[in-house]
């Protein structure tokens, strides 16, 4: 934005500069030139009024370069409903279910056919977790991974968005340590994290 900003600051002053010097031209031979009579005078000062506006909004943005990313947070916290449609029925996991898959992927009392076989009821289906963001990747042609520090003590949720509107209105302004909301399903459970895909925010904070 504070190229934007920059660049009408520069146009303004060209103009500016421009129409100066073209009325000195037309007035060169009177003795008695003056800018300030000239009729070109109002035009002068108003393009000069709107580069040096356009200078101090572009030195604003430059300075505080956080308050539009953070306009549009706080636009995203507003206007996201709070209870995606998934996420309202009773057949959503919750923390006790994250804490036991945590548990039961990471204990050393099982081998690893056990393990798959005490999580296999878990695969496919949804859950809702809650976490500090720590990373929220481009979108990659047809998907954005959001990584979050889960409740769970080093635990690690790797959250698959596929819509695309979801990526451009929220995930895009999402920053470091803030803390969201998913409702995703299970795709893949390590020791040490989980990786959901047709994920829905429920809220940002």
């Amino acid at each position: 934005m504070q190229k934007l900003w920059f660049g009408a600051a520069g146009t303004s002053f060209g103009l500016c500069v421009a129409l100066i010097g073209v009325d000195a031209a037309r007035n060169e031979s009177n003795p008695y030139y003056s800018l300030w009579g000239s009729p070109l005078a109002a035009g002068v000062y108003v393009t000069a009024a709107i580069g040096f506006g356009s200078l101090i909004c572009a030195l604003f943005n430059l300075r505080f370069p956080d308050l539009g990313r953070r306009r549009l947070r706080e636009q995203a916290r507003v206007k996201f409903p709070h209870q995606p449609s998934s996420a309202q029925g009773n057949d959503v996991l919750g923390e006790y279910h994250l804490k036991r898959i945590k548990k039961i992927s990471a204990a050393s009392g099982y081998t690893r056919a056990e393990k798959q076989r005490l999580l296999a009821s878990y695969y496919g289906r949804r859950i809702q977790i809650s976490g500090i963001v720590v990373e929220v990747g481009e979108w990659a042609g047809s998907s954005s991974r959001v990584t979050v520090r889960t409740c769970v003590r080093n635990f690690t949720a790797f959250m698959n968005f596929s819509d695309r509107e979801t990526f451009d209105r929220y995930l895009s302004i999402l920053g470091p340590r803030q803390q969201v909301t998913v409702v995703g399903q299970i795709e893949q459970m390590e020791p040490n994290s989980i990786v959901l895909v047709n994920c829905e925010i429920v809220s940002i904070t």
